[in-house]
């Protein structure tokens, strides 16, 4: 049983019409048989694994992966079918505004297509047609998307694959039918080699990990609660335990369920607040917002130790860290234990969205107008900016990127505070 559990990490993929078509499995755990009928089963599949249908017979349908061959329930997987935009003019941006030598590019969608686009010049230097999505998830470096396919009217099933903007490449990664298997969050690893699905199966969730280069399943875990790239190790939890799989190191198991030679730390019960445990990953530390305060877990020496944080929204440097009052906010200048801005409560109101490595990012509503500004604490300055409302795309540099439609006009606003400049790309008028 372990063998096969082990061998089910090689998929093959497959397309076609009606049988022959991809499939994904979209159920943890999801015995497949030798016949079609209830008995003890041969294995079982994971969600995010792809599979061959060969035929149906009843409530089962007999699938193979290149080298395994049974039969499945119905209920536990979603066959690859045509999905259709139902908005045939949209904008996706990218989440992230890339930098190349001394140049800033924008990713974006439009009309089928995928973009990449010089924000100074406007000049398109790639684009790739990729046909209707509904989404675009973007990878550290610039070079991969996820694309996330539209849904029909009649279901929520989306589809998944992977664009190599540089060589326009595209390969299939999965179905996912969220009424079976809601995908709540992806993510790339540190060098982009990998990237993780989180899925909620009812009350249940897990996560599969795919090889982007070519969208192959290669990893999965149950029983999990959230997961969260350190660098190029995977760190995952529930409610009982944090435990880490390093991809640069991985051994051929594709399971990485939790057992206790993968933990990093068993989870105290202080450190779960309003029934979830709330953490983010700084370098080599886990900071864990608990009922006692901040604490840092080192995941290399597995020490656990009180920090002078009072919150987790903390800047790339770890020397400024904003933090909720019964008044509003603070700002704190952690190294010198100084209060740099109190963001007071009441009117005016304040949105806090994130740090730009020693900048934080913040909605600022006065008189029912909402208005986006950038706090520099070393510089004592705050720039308003001009012409963004949302934050759609952004890079270190504080530039920020927002899309508008409706059917008259579509375009791309793009400021940047550093040039005090802003500009618009007008997509139709």
């Amino acid at each position: 049983m372990r063998k096969l559990r082990n061998s089910l990490i090689f998929i093959f993929l497959f397309s076609g019409s009606v049988f022959g078509v991809n499939a994904t499995i979209n159920e943890i755990d999801a015995p497949i048989y030798k016949n079609p009928m209830p008995e003890a089963p041969m294995g079982n599949l994971q969600i995010g694994m792809n599979v061959k249908i060969e035929k149906e017979q009843g409530d089962y349908y007999l699938i193979s992966n290149g080298w395994l061959r049974g039969w499945i329930a119905k209920k536990s997987l979603t066959p690859f079918t045509p999905v259709y935009s139902n908005v045939k003019e949209k904008i996706i941006l990218g989440s992230r505004i890339y930098t190349e030598g001394e140049k800033n590019y924008l990713v974006y969608y439009y009309n089928n297509t995928v973009y990449k686009m010089d924000i100074v010049t406007h000049q398109i230097v790639n684009a790739v047609e990729v046909g209707p999505i509904n989404a675009l998830h973007a990878s550290h470096h610039g070079e991969y998307f996820l694309v996330e396919g539209a849904y029909t009217n009649e279901t929520d099933i989306y589809t998944y694959r992977v664009l190599n903007l540089k060589s326009g490449k595209i390969v299939f990664v999965g179905v996912f039918d969220h009424d079976k298997s809601y995908v709540f969050s992806i993510d790339f690893s540190g060098n982009d080699r990998y990237f993780v699905m989180s899925c909620k199966h009812g009350e249940k969730k897990s996560a599969a990990v795919f090889e982007t280069e070519r969208g192959e399943f290669i990893s999965y875990a149950n029983q999990i609660e959230n997961v969260e790239w350190l660098s190029n190790t995977l760190v995952m939890n529930n409610k009982d335990y944090f435990w880490a799989c390093d991809f640069d190191k991985k051994s051929g198991d594709p399971n990485m369920s939790f057992r206790p030679e993968f933990q990093l730390t068993a989870v105290s019960k202080d450190w779960i607040v309003e029934g979830v445990v709330e953490y983010e990953i700084f370098g080599k530390s886990i900071y864990i917002n608990t009922k006692k305060g901040v604490l840092s877990f080192n995941t290399v020496t597995k020490e656990l130790g009180a920090t002078p944080y009072n919150g987790l929204l903390i800047d790339s440097s770890g020397g400024y860290n904003y933090f909720l009052t019964a008044s509003g906010g603070n700002m704190k200048d952690v190294a010198k234990n100084v209060l740099l801005k109190e963001f007071a409560g009441g009117k005016p109101q304040y949105k806090f969205e994130m740090f730009i490595k020693d900048s934080i990012l913040y909605f600022q509503t006065k008189d029912k107008i909402e208005s986006l500004y950038l706090y520099n604490p070393a510089m004592n300055y705050t720039y308003k900016y001009k012409t963004i409302s949302e934050v759609m795309a952004w890079n270190e540099q504080g530039i920020i990127a927002e899309s508008f439609g409706d059917k008259n006009v579509i375009m791309i606003a793009i400021e940047n505070p550093m040039e005090k400049k802003f500009s618009f790309l007008v997509l139709k008028d």
